[in-house]
């Protein structure tokens, strides 16, 4: 079951030194060959034209790397939900917003423990890293090795926690977004 076609990890932020991309793309360069039915999507803007210098960090095209630019509203939503793991490997997070909304979309995550989300780990909702290419490296293998059953069952507390987070934020995004829905992507 490990080996279902097409999964996705994702990132979602600004394009920007601190994201810790540098990092994690050395670390998918090598290990990007064992995991050939995962692909890497890049989601954000890119700042101060950060992305030509991750791009000669591995090939995108052979390593299945995508950058899509910046994406909001339903289309960000449609990536979440179509997405099996979220990845935030930052230099630091004083909220991470992004890392809240993969959680509320039943998103298992692989996130920097310099975030303040150090309760993942403990509540197998996903993986904490510390800022090094290694660490990155050792919890990828670890979460891609993952079954679409345990990447579930992590998701789906990863989305309980979430809404007792902060109920509102939540409720009021997904309102938005099933409005939005509902009038084919017109507020």
């Amino acid at each position: 079951e490990s080996n279902y076609k097409n999964k996705e990890l994702i990132f979602i932020g600004r394009i920007h030194k601190v994201k810790g991309l540098e990092r994690l793309l050395k670390a998918w360069d090598e290990i990007a060959m064992e995991f050939k039915n995962w692909k890497l999507t890049l989601i954000g803007p890119d700042q101060s034209n950060y992305m030509q210098k991750l791009k000669k960090i591995t090939n995108f095209k052979k390593n299945r790397v995508k950058y899509l630019g910046s994406i909001y509203d339903k289309e960000k939503w449609q990536k979440l939900y179509n997405a099996d793991l979220f990845i935030m490997p930052s230099d630091f997070e004083n909220f991470g917003t992004s890392i809240l909304e993969a959680l509320s979309t039943g998103l298992p995550v692989i996130i920097s423990d310099q975030a303040p989300w150090n309760k993942i780990e403990e509540n197998q909702m996903g993986w904490l890293v510390e800022n090094n290419y290694q660490s990155i490296k050792e919890k990828l293998k670890i979460a891609l090795s993952a079954s679409k059953k345990e990447l579930k069952i992590m998701g789906k507390k990863g989305k309980f926690f979430s809404k007792s987070f902060d109920y509102k934020f939540i409720g009021n995004t997904l309102i938005g977004l099933y409005y939005k829905l509902q009038n084919n992507g017109k507020d």
